[in-house]
C-alpha cells in the first residue's frame, strides 16, 4: 500500500526483527544474528560491499549476504562468493555478497542478510501474515524521494489503514506514523 498509494516514497523495505539463526559450513556451526530483508534493503541502507553489489545480491530467494567477520568465521581466508551456507539446518543458500561489518554503535545489528522471499517461502504462515494489517512480526522502513518531506507524506498515511483495514480503523482508531531514524535513540518510547 505504501509503494502504490503514497507519492513521494522511494523505497519501502520490510524485514523481520533480526534474530539469531544457525549457519553452518561443513563442521563449522555458528548461531548469529541475521535478518530476512526485502531486496531493496541494501539500497536503502548503504552498507559498503567488499564483494557483490546492492543491485543484485538479494535477487534469488536462496542466497545470502554475509558480513566480513561472518565470512572469516565460516570460510577463513577463502573467497566466499558462490559458496554454500546452510541456514537453520534446513536449506542451502549461495553467498552472493560480502559487506563490511556493521559498526557496533549501529541500531540495526546483523551478521547476514537473507532475501525476504526466502522467509515467505519457508516460514509457516509468513505469506498470510505478511499481508495482515494487525501483524507486528515485521518492521517496515520507508525512504522518501529527494525533496519530499515527512510533513508531505504523513497526512496520507492515515488514509491507508482506513482504506485497507476499515473495521480495525473504526474500532481502534489506529494510526500509521513515521519516525525519522535520527530520532530513534532519544525518542523511541511510545505509549497509548
Amino acid at each position: 500500500a505504501l509503494r502504490n498509494d503514497v507519492p513521494g516514497i522511494q523505497y519501502v523495505v520490510r524485514t523481520d526483527w533480526m534474530k539469531p539463526h544457525g549457519l553452518s559450513v561443513g563442521d563449522k556451526k555458528l548461531y548469529m544474528p541475521g535478518s530476512m530483508v526485502e531486496k531493496d534493503f541494501l539500497k536503502f541502507f548503504e552498507y559498503p560491499f567488499l564483494k557483490g553489489n546492492a543491485n543484485n545480491s538479494l535477487q534469488d530467494p536462496y542466497c545470502i549476504v554475509l558480513s566480513q567477520a561472518t565470512v572469516i568465521a565460516l570460510f577463513g581466508n577463502e573467497d566466499a562468493i558462490n559458496k554454500v551456507v546452510r541456514i537453520d539446518n534446513e536449506h542451502d543458500l549461495k553467498v552472493t555478497g560480502v559487506i563490511k561489518d556493521v559498526p557496533a554503535n549501529s541500531t540495526l545489528q546483523f551478521s547476514f542478510l537473507v532475501p525476504f522471499e526466502y522467509y515467505l517461502q519457508n516460514t509457516e504462515g509468513a505469506k498470510a501474515n505478511a499481508g495482515n494489517w494487525s501483524n507486528l512480526t515485521l518492521q517496515t522502513f520507508v525512504a522518501l524521494q529527494p525533496n519530499v518531506s515527512y510533513v508531505q507524506v504523513q497526512p496520507l498515511l492515515n488514509t491507508i489503514i482506513a482504506r485497507y483495514y476499515p473495521q480495525e480503523y473504526k474500532e481502534s482508531k489506529s494510526v500509521v506514523t513515521m519516525q525519522p531514524m535520527n530520532k530513534w535513540h532519544l525518542y523511541g518510547d511510545y505509549k497509548n
